[in-house]
Formats: C-alpha cells, structure tokens, sequence
C-alpha cells in the first residue's frame, strides 16, 4: 500500500495543519479526517439508528482485526482489542498460570503504568525481578543476568517511553526460547514490531495501537494485543 505524502494530500488528511506546525505526535497525535469521520459517522448511526445496524458493527470489528492482525503478521484469531497498554499488560499477568516462586523478569526503564502489574505479582509470590538500566539502555546481558529456571516471563518495551532506546528484543526473544519463558513486548511508542520480532512459538506481544491518544494517530481506548496460538491454552492472555 502506498502513501500520497504530497502537501496537498497530507494538508486533506490533516486539518491541524491549517492551525499548528505539530511537533507533539509522540505525546498526543491529531486526528486525521478519516479516522474522525468514521468516528463521527458512527455516533451519528447509532444516534439515528440506535442498535439497528449491529450486525454492520460486529463486521467492522471483524475487518478491523484483519487489518489488524496484517499489521503485525498474526492471525486474526490472535488479535483482541483493548483500552490500553496497562490493560493488556495486567490481563497477561493476571491470567497467566504461576505458581508460587517463579518470577518475571522486566526493567527500571518502563513505564510505570506497565510496570505495576507485574510488580504486583509479588503478593501471589512471584519474585518481579528488575534489570537495571546502564545510562538509559537495557541490554540483552542485563536481562539475562535476571533469568533463571524460575523465569516464566520477560516483560520489555520495544521503545522506551522516554528517551527513545530501542531494546535488543531478537535477542531477548532467543533468551525466552533459551530458557523456555515467554516474552511480553509493548510497544506504545513506536509503529507495531515486525513479525520476527519475537519467536513465534513462545509470546505474548502487547501492541497497544492506542494505550492514550498518541502516536498512532487514532481516539484513546483503542489498544491491540496479540497472543500466539501456543502459549493461550497455558496463559490464556487473549480476549475478543
């Protein structure tokens, strides 16, 4: 699919432009027109319409999650909407199957949002093991210092939130397959990470398209995460 990025076509798509030089797409994007008139083609349906149109409703979802799971190189089946990155990250850990002494291994680097629910663990008896950052970067090396038999998951951003130091995450994926633990990746920051990103066989990638309304140019409450097939019969940390 290719892009028209002419000053006509972008000064169409995005109306800010008539108002602001915009530098503030990594904390809060605009709207583009197409994104705001399905918004607003939709509240005007179910003004007009109420509930009489859901069968077309439930069919965008669908389409959605096609488009969804193409953006990310899953099946459709493995995509769930949610509101948020902290909302996918607490489903994954409440819903994965631990037992009283393993424990999850993530960084001093994330955001705090995301980084409580597997903090919180400690009360189930999981140990939350944190790999400290060395002037703003986390290794490959820092996280595996942290895994042991134990290790069932290692929670990472893609992107940190705050000063754009993009994690090693082929090689934290070739730790997980190493140790036999599950890899968690979310990505609030940054475009959703290539299918290769993490092994296919063992993870559960979070990929917030809109954990706030920023960066990936769409309202808030509108967060994606992906869950493979493999470990859902373990962790069930997929939804609809």
């Amino acid at each position: 699919m290719s892009f028209d990025l002419s000053p006509e076509s972008l000064d169409r798509e995005f109306p800010v432009r008539r108002n602001l030089v915009y530098l503030n797409h990594a904390a809060v994007s605009p709207l583009p027109r197409r994104v705001a008139d399905a918004m607003q083609a939709y509240v005007e349906n179910v003004r007009d319409r109420g509930a009489a149109d859901w069968r077309r409703h439930f069919a965008a979802i669908d389409t959605t999650r096609e488009k969804a799971a193409r953006l990310v190189g899953a099946a459709p089946g493995e995509i769930a909407f949610l509101p948020n990155t902290s909302w996918c990250a607490n489903l994954v850990a409440l819903a994965f199957p631990w037992s009283e002494g393993d424990n999850v291994v993530t960084d001093d680097m994330e955001f705090p949002s995301n980084a409580w629910p597997w903090r919180a663990l400690e009360a189930r008896g999981v140990e939350c093991r944190i790999a400290a950052s060395r002037e703003g970067r986390v290794t490959a090396d820092d996280v595996a210092a942290k895994i042991d038999a134990r290790t069932r998951v290692v929670a990472v951003s893609w992107v940190a939130f705050h000063n754009g130091w993009v994690y090693p995450v082929e090689e934290i994926g070739a730790l997980c397959r190493e140790f036999g633990c599950e890899a968690v990746v979310h990505n609030p920051n940054t475009k959703p990470a290539p299918a290769t990103t993490a092994p296919p066989e063992r993870h559960c990638r979070v990929h917030p398209r809109r954990p706030r309304p920023r960066h990936r140019l769409a309202p808030a409450g509108s967060g994606q995460l992906r869950s493979h097939w493999a470990i859902r019969p373990r962790g069930q940390c997929g939804g609809s």
